[in-house]
Formats: structure tokens, C-alpha cells, sequence
């Protein structure tokens, strides 16, 4: 049962007693995944414009995680100034000459943030990946014992008040080919812009948020975990104890969990999350894989950040917030502190063999998770799937979610997961997450042929709230939200 995984609400209030932050403050940093930067604005123009080099892959679109054909290990962390790649020189060519690494998971911060800096931000992200890319072939051009080219895995990109890249190096092991290796980073500052940095609930819920992306794909067991983190002494000390009791958590439920902590980055900067690897033996239900006439669903209400940010807004006004404001709180901090682990159990049941087809009557072929770039995925989705997902329904947390301005309403952090199946199998699942506590999955759309857009949703149905969580009306009862910033 999922609740067996919840901190206690006695947990909860005193966590959020102890490390919520003072009054007087006139500026907070944004909650969970509201610092990543600007998807639509920044990444992705930059990453549809990346030339292949020789040796260094990337790929020109976002992944929820790297897969790996076969198995894995992490190998080395390095850490990159993004206005001095050479400086690195010596220590990467060594790494590669050396240990011979087979792809990379990356942290990106950048001191620029893509509300108010956003052309800044665009600029520096652009200029950096040029130069990363230059740096990598030169580095393999060099490196003799580079036989095949050498994989971007998976990159997270954030506006983490300080300019550095985090590399983590994976290796390629022997092993059966039957298995695949999923790594991914999610690193934020704080899960609720009124907690600090090294709160247990941020810790539990950046270290969930990072291993939502092997959930989604059933990985629930042997998890290794990289975290990434820093901090004044005291603050180090709080998120080193809070990590053990991480540890501690998934082994009293029999997880098999390993956490390998390389220590602070020393950077001077608040930021907490994790690298993480885990393995599966099944076929990964990837983004490409939306099939004409199946249904979208949702594991769990959207908005909880939409309504942390009004809090933050409320009591960066008022300095304070009533004991209803602190109750609905504690609630949406309940879930995301809590980790998606047993749903990921289920989505295992429902996936194939390494050696099996996907087949409809029996599969779910897609599963991903509302996280930094919302509802926003299932763009990326059909874009990947060459179909069109209708929009027939939208769930938010609380209608409060609206009085605040943000630049997406439907984020989250640690998030909801988005399943995509034939009718008859989302009904099998449903059942299935109902059994272990998870009561509130609804539909969120279905995958039709596609038309003039990825995603499209009823005037009828976006007039139902007092802001439009997505985009302007260019049809005449549809809204299209292709390559247009959600409001």
C-alpha cells in the first residue's frame, strides 16, 4: 500500500516547523521543478540546432532518462565551469584514456534564471552546449582507446544561482544484453519555496523526483543513487542525516537501495537532488510509442506547484499564512515526499519481456510523469508518436492553483504519472493502483490521428477554469498549444 510510505503528519508539521523559512524575506526561490529552465525558450531551440559530432552523440530532443542497452556503472563525477571547459582537459582525457566511460548524466546551472534573464539565459545555454560539444571531440579525438562514439545519456538544466556543469560518467560493464540500464538527474533547490534547502521533505522529494523517471518504467528495486547537494556546514550535516533516513526508509520496506555520497559540491550554492541508476529486464514504454486509439491517464491530481507558489506569493505579501493554508501544505507536501515506488510496481505487470513484442491487449506502451515540464510532455509525445492527444480532461489540485501567475500551471515535482494503453488495459491498471491506496487517476485524453497540431484540447473544456492552462485559441473550438509558452 502507498501509504505505508508516507512520512507521518507529526514528521510532516515538525519538518515544516523547523526549516520553514523566516519572515521578512521579499524574494524565495521557485518550488521543485519551477527551476528548470525555459523548455520551449531555451533548450529546445538549442538542442533542435545540435550538429552530430564524430565521437560525441546527443540527442536532439528530451528524454525522460537515459536507456543503455545492457548494464551500467557509474564511473567518475566531474565538475565543469561553463566558462572554462579547458581547464578540465587534462582530467577528462585521463578519465577516457584510463576508464574508458560510455556515456555521461549531466546538471546544468545556470546563474541566469528564464523568467526576467530569459534572452540571457537562451544565449549562455546555446554558447555552452557549442562549446561542450567542441570540448568532448576534442577530448575523444585524442583518446585512443575511444573505439565507438561516446553518448549524451540525459541532461537536466536549471537555474541554480551559479554557472556549472555537474558530469557523472557511466561505463559499460559486462553483462547480459537482455538488460537495460536507465540513469537520469533531477536536482532542484527546494520542494516548497517556503522550506529550506536541507529539509527532509526537499530531500525525500528531490531524491523521489529523480527516481520518478526509473518509476515510470517499473524499476523499483537495486536503486543506486548519486546525490548531488550543498551547503553551509550545518546545512550539509541536515541533508547527509536526511539521506540516511532515506536509506533507512526503502530498506524497512525491502527495497534494495544503495546510496553512494561523493560528499557537498562546495560550490556555496542550495541546490539537492540525485543521479540515479537502476535496471530492468523489460521493454522501456517510451515516449515514441503513442498508438492511435489508445487513452491517456493520470496517476494523481495536477497543480501542487501552481498551489506551493500561491502560498509563497500569499506570504511573501502577508508574512505569514492561516492553519487552512498550512493544512493544504502539508497535504500537497505529503505527495511529494512520497515516492511513486509502488505504482511503479504495478506499471512493471503491464510491460514486455526484453525478448517480448508490445502487444496491445496486454501492455502499456507509454509511461511518463507530470514533472518540471507538465502536461507539456504529451507534446513531446506526439510529436516523437506522429499522432495528435486530445485533451478531454483536466484534474487540478485546487482552484486556488489560478491565483497566482505562473509560467506553467499543470508542473510538478516529483510528479503524477501519465499511462497510455488500450482502453481495456488502463481499466486492468486502475484497478490495480486502486489496490495499493492510489484512488485518484483520471483520464486525461485520447491519441487520435494527427492533425493540426500534437495536442489540442475544447474551448469547452479549458473555459471551465478562470485562467487557460495552456495556450491562446487558433481554431474555432480548439486550442493548440505547438510551440506556444503555456501561460
Amino acid at each position: 500500500m502507498i501509504n505505508k510510505w508516507y512520512l507521518s503528519e507529526e514528521c510532516l508539521k515538525s519538518d515544516m516547523e523547523a526549516n520553514s523559512v523566516s519572515s521578512g524575506q521579499s524574494k524565495l526561490p521557485p518550488c521543485g521543478c519551477g527551476v528548470k529552465l525555459d523548455l520551449i525558450n531555451v533548450v529546445y531551440p538549442t538542442l533542435s540546432q545540435i550538429p552530430q559530432g564524430q565521437y560525441f552523440k546527443m540527442r536532439p530532443i528530451r528524454i525522460d532518462a537515459f536507456v543503455g542497452e545492457g548494464e551500467y556503472n557509474w564511473l567518475d563525477r566531474v565538475l565543469v565551469d561553463l566558462h572554462d571547459f579547458k581547464r578540465m582537459d587534462s582530467k577528462v582525457v585521463k578519465l577516457f584514456s584510463e576508464k574508458s566511460p560510455s556515456a555521461l548524466v549531466e546538471l546544468y546551472s545556470s546563474k541566469f534564471s528564464s523568467i526576467g534573464q530569459l534572452q540571457e539565459c537562451a544565449e549562455q545555454f546555446s554558447q555552452v552546449t557549442s562549446n561542450k560539444l567542441k570540448f568532448f571531440e576534442s577530448v575523444l579525438s585524442r583518446t585512443t582507446k575511444m573505439q565507438n562514439s561516446f553518448e549524451f545519456g540525459k541532461g537536466h538544466s536549471i537555474s541554480g544561482g551559479h554557472d556549472f556543469i555537474l558530469l557523472d560518467f557511466l561505463a559499460k560493464a559486462n553483462g547480459p544484453s537482455s538488460v537495460k540500464t536507465v540513469a537520469n538527474n533531477d536536482t532542484i533547490i527546494t520542494a516548497d519555496s517556503l522550506l529550506t534547502h536541507f529539509s527532509q521533505i526537499t530531500v525525500f522529494t528531490a531524491i523521489n523526483n529523480a527516481l520518478n523517471d526509473l518509476f515510470i518504467y517499473g524499476i523499483s528495486d537495486e536503486l543506486k543513487i548519486y546525490p548531488v547537494y550543498d551547503g553551509s556546514e550545518d546545512e550539509v550535516l541536515a541533508i547527509q542525516s536526511s539521506l540516511k533516513k532515506y536509506q533507512e526508509q526503502f530498506q524497512k520496506n525491502l527495497v534494495n537501495i544503495q546510496i553512494f555520497d561523493k560528499g557537498p559540491l562546495n560550490l556555496g550554492v542550495r541546490l539537492v537532488g540525485a543521479t540515479v541508476l537502476g535496471r530492468t529486464s523489460k521493454r522501456v514504454p517510451e515516449l515514441s510509442q503513442l498508438q492511435v486509439g489508445h487513452e491517456i491517464i493520470a496517476t494523481r491530481p495536477i497543480g501542487d506547484l501552481a498551489l506551493l507558489s500561491h502560498f509563497k506569493e500569499k506570504f511573501l505579501k502577508i508574512q505569514t499564512l492561516s492553519e487552512a493554508d498550512q493544512a493544504e501544505r502539508l497535504n500537497v507536501l505529503k505527495f511529494l515526499s512520497t515516492p511513486n515506488i509502488e505504482a511503479a510496481k504495478v506499471i512493471r505487470q503491464y510491460l514486455p519481456d526484453s525478448d517480448e513484442a508490445f502487444d496491445e491487449l496486454k501492455h502499456i506502451f507509454v509511461s511518463t510523469d507530470i514533472s518540471g515540464p507538465g502536461l507539456q510532455v504529451l507534446e513531446d509525445a506526439a510529436k516523437l508518436s506522429k499522432v495528435t492527444v486530445n485533451i478531454t480532461g483536466l484534474n487540478f489540485i485546487d482552484s486556488k492553483c489560478f491565483q497566482s501567475f505562473r509560467p506553467n500551471y499543470t508542473s510538478s515535482t516529483n510528479g503524477p504519472m501519465l499511462i497510455s494503453a488500450k482502453r481495456s488495459v488502463l481499466e486492468a491498471v486502475i484497478r490495480d493502483l486502486n489496490s495499493i491506496g492510489m484512488m485518484d487517476t483520471w483520464k486525461v485524453g485520447e491519441v487520435v490521428e494527427r492533425s493540426v497540431s500534437p495536442i489540442m484540447a475544447p474551448r469547452s473544456l479549458v473555459e471551465k477554469f478562470p485562467i487557460n492552462p495552456f495556450s491562446v485559441f487558433r481554431e474555432e473550438d480548439q486550442t493548440i498549444f505547438e510551440k506556444i509558452k503555456y501561460l
